[in-house]
């Protein structure tokens, strides 16, 4: 990094890395990335070179000194294919290849940069896009990266890029997202066929029942988190988090409880018996903006919420949020939304998504309150949303709903539609 950066400063840099020459002082307006192309190439090489976590780091220093090379080429020409109408990972892929084995790089290297070159922004998208607890995106996934080895290398390429935008970018919860899909990617390498879900599941209630905070639970408790029918629960959730709603169940009073975490980001549980007016509790907190949704019925009349919010709470705010939260419990009280513009394009419905949900993604302009409008229209028609996955970039809200097939949504999805993008009439 410091070889390059002072190679940058005397002007020379493009004399000793030509592929960088067409990105030379290129501006990137994204909203995003604060540098030109150049400068921020060479600072994503900073970034690889402070690894500050401490998983990743092990993993490159796994790595062979060749590999270390390969890695280092890719990270600093990632970007070299900016600034022409082509698609920039496919040919900054062509210029790397080229460019390596002038280097010397044997053809396994070369295939392998190449490869982290065309998809080095494949994993953070997957991530934050894609429901990652699905056989078909993990497969998918790594059926382009071929080998673990190009899967703990993109990981590694994925943080130095995000890292190198800013400090605070690679955040904690984007961190997470990565870091679950690499994991679920590297356990998808080791089988030859795709693990179906009840298999997957099975896997997930043996490692529950190993943890030891689970065998603390009343064998009653144990056996109701066991009985729960959404999978998601078991592939997304981690055995001590499925312990720690166990001991929520115990400990729960009256016909509701929840609980306020304000660690890194406000976050909501929420355990009732009673209905939850989650629209109106969705509108009242517009401005703390949605991350993600978990909604997993226990048992019949016994339902879990898990509602993640980008930004926090101020240490006098705590009140404000409990009476938030108690107000929902009616279900008399609405709120004025915000209309919703959203094209029919923009929506797309997949029924059979797999044996236990339906997907709907949405993929239009960013708008307040797009979750708790879709949150009223689905409690309206009596549709069961099981998880929301929610992301804004570039002024653009990608949202992701996977949503019980009680057979509700797939025979009303033209009805859903039509509320979404103000059709009924």
């Amino acid at each position: 990094y410091e070889l390059f950066m002072a190679s940058y400063y005397a002007k020379k840099i493009m004399m000793i890395i030509p592929p960088l020459l067409k990105v030379r002082d290129l501006p990137q307006f994204d909203g995003y990335h604060r540098f030109p192309v150049d400068l921020h190439s060479i600072q994503t090489m900073q970034a690889l070179e402070n690894i500050d976590d401490e998983f990743i780091a092990s993993l490159y220093e796994s790595l062979s000194s060749e590999e270390k090379a390969l890695l280092r080429a890719a990270t600093l020409l990632h970007d070299c294919g900016k600034g022409r109408k082509q698609d920039h990972s496919i040919l900054g892929a062509n210029i790397t290849k080229h460019f390596l084995y002038g280097l010397g790089f044997d053809k396994k290297s070369v295939d392998q940069a190449t490869t982290l070159v065309r998809y080095h922004t494949y994993m953070s998208n997957t991530a934050s896009r894609e429901d990652i607890y699905s056989d078909k995106v993990i497969y998918n996934f790594i059926s382009k990266l071929k080998s673990k080895r190009v899967l703990q290398m993109l990981y590694i390429l994925t943080y130095a890029d995000i890292e190198s935008v800013g400090k605070g970018t690679y955040s904690n919860f984007n961190a997470s997202l990565i870091r679950q899909l690499y994991e679920i990617s590297i356990e998808a390498f080791n089988h030859d066929k795709m693990i179906d879900e009840a298999t997957k599941r099975s896997k997930a209630e043996k490692r529950l029942k190993k943890d030891i905070e689970f065998s603390r639970l009343k064998k009653t408790t144990q056996k109701k988190l066991l009985r729960i029918e959404s999978n998601l629960l078991f592939f997304k959730y981690s055995p001590i988090q499925i312990s720690l709603l166990g001991h929520m169940i115990e400990d729960m009073k009256s016909s509701y409880t929840y609980k306020i975490t304000t660690h890194m980001h406000l976050s909501i549980e929420i355990l009732s018996k009673m209905e939850l007016n989650v629209g109106y509790l969705l509108g009242k907190l517009i401005d703390f903006n949605i991350t993600t949704m978990d909604i997993f019925k226990i048992e019949e009349g016994l339902k879990y919420f898990k509602i993640d919010f980008e930004k926090n709470i101020k240490y006098d705010e705590e009140l404000f949020i409990k009476q938030i939260i108690e107000n929902s419990f009616d279900m008399s009280k609405s709120i004025k939304l915000p209309t919703l513009d959203i094209k029919k394009n923009e929506i797309e419905i997949d029924c059979n998504h797999s044996n236990s949900y339906a997907r709907m993604s949405l993929n239009t302009k960013d708008q307040r309150g797009i979750v708790a409008n879709i949150i009223y229209i689905f409690d309206d028609i009596g549709i069961d949303i099981a998880s929301a996955k929610i992301q804004t970039m570039k002024n653009r809200a990608r949202n992701l709903f996977l949503i019980e097939k009680n057979g509700k949504f797939c025979n009303t999805k033209d009805i859903v539609i039509k509320k979404l993008t103000n059709k009924e009439n």
